[in-house]
Parts: structure tokens; sequence; C-alpha cells
């Protein structure tokens, strides 16, 4: 019995032990830009002037930085659906203006063209990669741009959905 309280004594003053030792401070994580999107609820494709297609649609695209730091663009994009059919595809588009970075706490507009193959209404919504540029790091979630030598932590996001209806 006394040798069952001493185990129990002794775990008890060893309890506070555990996570000691090394007293470094962990890496912070690198800082991340959230983006918001602001778009209109929908747009009237008109004839296309690119005889390769049928329609294109003219989307006026605001972003939005609210996390406090510059978000350099990657890629944009635009992932259409097909209201008859429920096909989705990334239709061809055009940026008719060139913005590369919104501004921490700052706002750009960017205009898109995208090019329908088909009439009819398409339920879609913008695809942004976006990195926020920071110092040199090697916390978990950064990476490095090669070809420029910058750092940053890389962030996916979408818009919410907008429809694209054919001519009237």
């Amino acid at each position: 019995m006394k040798r069952l309280r001493t185990f129990g004594i002794l775990a008890l003053f060893a309890a506070p032990a555990v996570g000691c030792g090394n007293s470094s401070p962990t890496a912070p994580k690198p800082a991340s830009a959230v983006v918001k999107f602001g778009l209109p609820q929908q747009v009237v494709a008109v004839p296309s002037t690119d005889p390769g297609y049928v329609l294109e649609a003219t989307i006026p695209v605001v972003l939005s930085e609210t996390g406090g730091v510059d978000a350099y663009i990657n890629m944009l994009g635009v992932r259409m659906t097909d209201e008859a059919t429920g096909g989705t595809h990334y239709p061809p588009i055009v940026r008719l203006n060139s913005v590369g970075k919104v501004p921490a706490r700052g706002s750009v507009e960017i205009t898109i063209r995208v090019y329908l193959s088909s009439t009819g209404t398409y339920r879609a919504k913008v695809l942004l990669d976006a990195w926020a540029q920071t110092q040199a790091s090697t916390a978990a979630g950064a990476f490095q741009i090669w070809d420029n030598g910058l750092t940053g932590a890389r962030t996916p996001f979408e818009s919410q959905e907008f429809r694209i209806l054919p001519p009237q």
C-alpha cells in the first residue's frame, strides 16, 4: 500500500512537468489575406464578338481585402453550371483590366469577360487564388514563389453564386 501511495505522489508532482523543457516560441503562421467579393446578382449575356463562341458576358468584380495584408492575385477564373443540364465547366475568360494586387484593407475592381459556347441560363462563381506577401518564413502554411523570391500564405477564395442570363 505504501508503494501505491508513493507512486501516486510521484505522479502528482510529475504531471506539471509535462510540456516543460524547450521554451523556444512556436514560429507564427504567415499572415493571410481575406478577400470578399462584390458581384451583381445577375448579368445578361450578349452575342459574342468572337466567332468561336455564341455568347459573352462582361462581369464587374469588386475584390475587397479585410485581413490587413496585400493580396496578390495568382489566378482568377469562373466556374459555371448550366441550369438546364446541370453540367459544370470552366469557360475561357479575359481580364479587361490589369490588376495584380488587392491592397490591404482596400478594394479594386476587375472586369472579366466570359465566353459561352451555348445559349442558356447559367449559375456562376468567380474563383480567386491569392497569396499574402510576408517576410521569409519557415512557418507552417508558408510557401515560396520561386521565380520572384517572395513568400506568403496562399489562399483560394470563391464568390457567392450569381446568374448569367441569355439575351432577352
